[in-house]
């Protein structure tokens, strides 16, 4: 259908024109925010690889700590035990390491195997432990004193 009027020809011709501007605006638009979603989709992934490589290493790394948090105290434990054994008390060995008597028992409960009590017909039973759960503890935790400890040769027995 032709305008017969020459006016109505150009109008029409303009608003092809404006119409065909806003519909490459729009697809233009339209493409960039594609572009976007598909930029953020993949950062999401990149950071989601990484932070599980991350994670990986952590668990690892708690591994080791664990491990290592052990061994510590193994070796605290025999130390102790050690001191124990040439005749040290307790409390001679608290205030010469400058730890809580509650910790230097704990070690010493550490380092020495759980004596084996005979109940009935001479079957030996191991005391079962008690199942508490004290929570997470510290990589390597020891109940020191907060006050200085003086300490003197002189006042040990």
């Amino acid at each position: 259908m032709k305008p017969n009027n020459p006016r109505k020809a150009v109008a029409m011709v303009q608003a092809r024109e404006q119409a065909r501007r806003l519909a490459a605006e729009f697809a233009e638009r339209q493409q960039k925010l594609l572009d976007s979603a598909e930029h953020f989709i993949g950062a999401v992934v990149k950071t989601e690889r990484a932070l599980a490589v991350i994670t990986f290493r952590i668990e690892k790394l708690n591994v080791e700590a664990e491990q290592v948090r052990q061994q510590g105290r193994a070796e605290l434990a025999r130390v102790v035990s050690d001191m124990r054994q040439l005749g040290a008390r307790e409390g001679e060995i608290s205030t010469r390491l400058g730890v809580e008597r509650a910790e230097i028992r704990r070690l010493l409960a550490e380092a020495e195997p759980p004596a084996q009590t005979q109940i009935s017909a001479g079957a030996p039973h191991t005391p079962e432990p008690a199942s508490v759960d004290p929570g997470p503890e510290p990589l390597f935790a020891l109940a020191v004193r907060s006050e200085p400890v003086g300490f003197d040769d002189a006042q040990l027995p």
